[in-house]
């Protein structure tokens, strides 16, 4: 068994090398050997040894969850016999028996990604691909995924992509750091944190009653390390601990922290949701999975009908006026929807001239909006989508959504998918489109972007909203 984490900035080469690996791409040079087997000339082969759980979810609309499992394992060789135990399994280890009968469409972001992970993993092959597995998920599921890695990984070689440390940490034996399509650093993740780290820092949410326990406990299983070592006692049963670099010339090598986070949280669909953005107002829907955050924003979107009542943007109502919804209104899907084949300034003029802008002016108006999101260079503003990194991607779906200058923003998890740094550049891209005149509604998982970005917060739980108001409110 071998667990090997690459990670890197958004273009770093991070899942060129996945599609290399899985026979997708075609090395312009030299070659890449799966288990003795050539991707240039043993195609066949080689795909016969790797699951791939891909960035995107690639799920047959029409299949449940059920019959897809059904589908792979018997396509990889599992005996007839054993299919039907084998698919309850696998079912039950991503947390899909509850909707194993529902059609993939209806699914959540999460759901869909569980499926994917679930679906790379059956039937026993010795290679596992996983490119960024957990994008989009909230807290539980991420940990619910993380378990059935930890469960399947035992006689395979896996290879996954991800942006996030905490990650790599939990499961993988080798950190590989990818810049500009070269490996910068390899290494453990203790030995990596103990050459290049500054610090490491984690917390822990315990009963209050249970603090002070927990904190003698903490003290005492970083003894050792007493002089780089602080631990800070908050509120509710918060602990916080910071521990700065222990470098080789201390004795050790690194640290090794494990901590224990419960979340509590619920699967559902919009139900009876009752919410209001005035003009000049960011607001943040959290929660889980499937609590109906993307289902709220396509009804607002005009995606989706709303069963009863009635939704307004801007004043008109999106199911009787949906050409001058859209004329207000900007979209930026959970997913990017963009073409391959068409470049950054197509795809703009494209969405100025569907707005009804006027004719000569689009190609302006085309620049600025790319200018606005950092993709107005002529190298970039001119290439193809196929060849931009998911980061750039996710800034042209950003882009589509301010053509017009729309009066109502929905950005469905605008930064997912994105390294730190690109996620901090989008973070202040949003700022900066945030003035009196518009509303906008973002959908995350992270507690962090919708303090950094929004005025209120709204929590979603089986399809209704739990809560509403203020961080400090809330907090």
């Amino acid at each position: 068994m071998f667990f090997l984490s690459c990670e890197g900035h958004n273009g770093a080469g991070k899942s060129t090398l996945s599609n290399l690996i899985s026979c997708e791409f075609r090395p312009t040079s030299g070659d890449v050997k799966v288990f003795g087997h050539s991707v240039t000339n043993e195609t066949c082969a080689v795909r016969n040894l790797v699951g791939i759980c891909r960035q995107d979810d690639y799920l047959y609309p029409n299949l449940t969850a059920k019959e897809h499992l059904e589908l792979y394992a018997g396509l990889r060789g599992v005996p007839l016999k054993n299919i039907p135990s084998v698919v309850q399994e696998w079912l039950e280890s991503v947390d899909l028996q509850s909707v194993q009968d529902h059609y993939s469409a209806s699914y959540s972001g999460g759901m869909k990604r569980r499926l994917s992970l679930a679906l790379a993993t059956i039937g026993g092959r010795p290679l596992i691909i996983l490119d960024e597995p957990t994008t989009g998920m909230d807290p539980v599921s991420r940990r619910f995924v993380w378990r059935h890695i930890d469960s399947v990984k035992e006689g395979r070689v896996i290879l996954l992509t991800t942006h996030a440390m905490e990650e790599a940490d939990l499961l993988a034996d080798t950190v590989a750091i990818m810049r500009k399509g070269k490996f910068a650093a390899v290494g453990t993740p203790l030995e990596l944190k103990a050459e290049h780290g500054s610090a490491l820092q984690f917390s822990v949410l315990v009963e209050p009653e249970l603090v002070s326990t927990t904190e003698s406990s903490i003290r005492d299983r970083f003894a050792q390390y007493k002089e780089f070592f602080t631990l800070t006692a908050g509120s509710a049963g918060n602990l916080s601990a910071n521990i700065r670099r222990v470098s080789k010339t201390d004795g050790e090598e690194g640290v090794d922290v494990d901590t224990l986070t419960e979340f509590v949280a619920c699967f559902a669909c919009t139900d009876e949701l009752d919410l209001h953005v005035p003009k000049g107002q960011v607001i943040g829907l959290l929660g889980k999975n499937g609590a109906g955050k993307t289902t709220a924003l396509k009804i607002l979107s005009t995606a989706h009908d709303a069963t009863d009542g009635v939704a307004l943007v801007a004043g008109y109502n999106v199911n009787a006026e949906q050409r001058r919804v859209f004329e207000h209104l900007g979209n930026c899907p959970q997913f990017d929807v963009v073409w391959d084949r068409y470049t950054v300034e197509h795809h703009l003029v494209f969405f100025a001239r569907l707005k009804g802008l006027p004719r000569k002016e689009v190609r302006d108006i085309a620049m600025r909006v790319a200018n606005a999101v950092g993709l107005g260079a002529p190298e970039v503003f001119h290439r193809h989508v196929g060849q931009l990194s998911g980061g750039m991607r996710r800034r042209l779906s950003i882009a589509i959504s301010l053509v017009g200058a729309p009066d109502v923003l929905l950005l469905d998890e605008p930064s997912t998918g994105l390294d730190p740094s690109t996620r901090n550049s989008i973070w202040g891209l949003i700022h900066s489109f945030a003035t009196p005149e518009r509303s906008i509604i973002i959908t995350t998982h992270m507690m962090i972007e919708a303090d950094t970005l929004c005025n209120r917060i709204a929590i979603m739980k089986k399809g209704k909203l739990a809560v509403v108001g203020t961080q400090q409110t809330l907090k």
